[in-house]
């Protein structure tokens, strides 16, 4: 399950992915780059996972957006859903949106602001070109819907809703701090997680990482990496004693970053401007004997 249409998602590498995710034992999936969650919910769907405890997931991203998006899908469902429901798509919506969203953290961090960012987030790329959101030029069918596409092609709001209630029903699957309080999402620098332990030293926790693409990030994050932060992540994850998995495109920067690693080439294609055959990147480390 794919919550929207969002640039890099991982649904295509599922397959590759999950069954090495499966081959390591933990309690806690820190999910640090979310994004559309691809990876975490074909998690908590399966039955069979990893361990005899049930699994607990930290959701993360730096995206104050897609954080409203998440937070609000989990705990302000039917105000999201109500929002949705009532929506019509329009052209000038697409700009006003993505203008609005490209505020980033409002101060006024009230209820109401948060399902109102969530709300856009989540439009916004079901009405851009090839689901870009605030990255994309123009919405499906261009300003003057002059394409057979036009902008509500991509918009169910029934369907939306239904996976909004499904990934509802995982909210007990959220990590908690205390048993006495519900789980929660994260808005947080991916190094937070490498230098506090939020869990108890007796869990063990298990990274997967969806870092921006290294050589198209710019054109389609919002928060994309500089070289330094490429590097810095790299660093984290070689002195980390977390089990991890990685996945990037395939360039040699990245390769030079990781060549101590186990890099496995996955073939994908990708259709945002034509059908066109890439490799992304799978890592890991090596393992010990």
């Amino acid at each position: 399950m794919n919550l929207m249409r969002y640039p890099g998602s991982k649904m295509k590498l599922l397959d590759h992915i999950l069954p090495i995710i499966k081959e390591y034992n933990f309690d806690i999936f820190v999910d640090v780059f979310a994004g559309s969650g691809s990876v975490s919910l074909a998690l908590m769907q399966e039955k069979k996972v990893p361990g005899t405890k049930p699994i607990q997931y930290i959701i993360n991203d730096k995206d104050y957006n897609l954080y409203t998006l998440w937070f609000s899908i989990f705990f302000h469902t039917d105000e999201l859903k109500e929002k949705i429901l009532n929506y019509t798509p329009k052209v000038e919506d697409f700009f006003q949106f993505k203008t609005d969203l490209s505020i980033g953290k409002c101060n006024n961090n009230n209820n109401n602001n948060c399902i109102d960012i969530a709300f856009k987030k989540l439009i916004i790329h079901c009405i851009s070109y090839s689901g870009l959101g605030t990255m994309a030029g123009s919405p499906i069918g261009g300003i003057n819907q002059n394409s057979n596409y036009k902008i509500n092609c991509r918009f169910n709001p029934k369907k939306i809703c239904e996976k909004i209630d499904k990934i509802r029903l995982y909210r007990h699957s959220l990590f908690n701090r205390s048993e006495t309080n519900d789980g929660d999402v994260y808005n947080e620098d991916f190094s937070f997680f490498f230098e506090n332990c939020i869990w108890e030293s007796h869990y063990k926790a298990f990274f997967y990482l969806d870092p921006p693409y290294f050589l198209k990030g710019k054109d389609l994050y919002q928060f994309s990496f500089t070289d330094d932060q490429h590097k810095l992540l790299a660093q984290k994850l070689h002195e980390t004693k977390h089990d991890w998995l990685l996945s990037y495109d395939d360039h040699p920067f990245i390769r030079y970053l990781y060549r101590d690693c186990i890099i496995q080439e996955i073939p994908v294609k990708y259709t945002t401007n034509g059908i066109v055959d890439k490799v992304e990147l799978l890592i890991r480390p090596q393992k010990e004997n």
